[in-house]
Parts: C-alpha cells; structure tokens; sequence
C-alpha cells in the first residue's frame, strides 16, 4: 500500500452487477418481450426501464455514472 497517500477518501467507486430479466432463461413468469430481452440491457425491466437499476441511481444527485 504505497499509494495510500494518493487515496482519496471522498470518492468511492462502487460496481453494481445487475442480472437482467431474460425470459427465454430465467423460469419466471414471462413479462412482455420488450422489456424480458437479456440481451439488450437499454431495455430491459431491471435495467433500462424507468424503475430499474439505472433509473434509480440516474435520478439520485448522490450517485455519479462515470
């Protein structure tokens, strides 16, 4: 720990892993096709939908995307 003087504090960068909805993967009840797609991560319900993961953190003046 060498660099631990150039640490700064104040900032923290935090990694989130979100396991997408998938229906053709999952096993859950399927919702609609927009919204279920694993590949397409803009869209989907527990990413790119306005209630998923990113429009939670996008609409908090707390957190930051880099």
């Amino acid at each position: 720990m060498k660099n631990i003087a150039n640490y700064d504090a104040n900032t923290k960068t935090i990694h989130v892993f979100v396991a997408l909805c998938d229906n053709k993967y999952q096993g859950i009840v399927p919702v609609p096709k927009a919204i279920g797609n694993g590949q397409d991560p803009a869209n989907n319900l527990y990413w790119g939908c306005a209630y998923g993961i990113k429009g939670y953190f996008k609409k908090s003046k707390e957190w930051k995307l880099l």
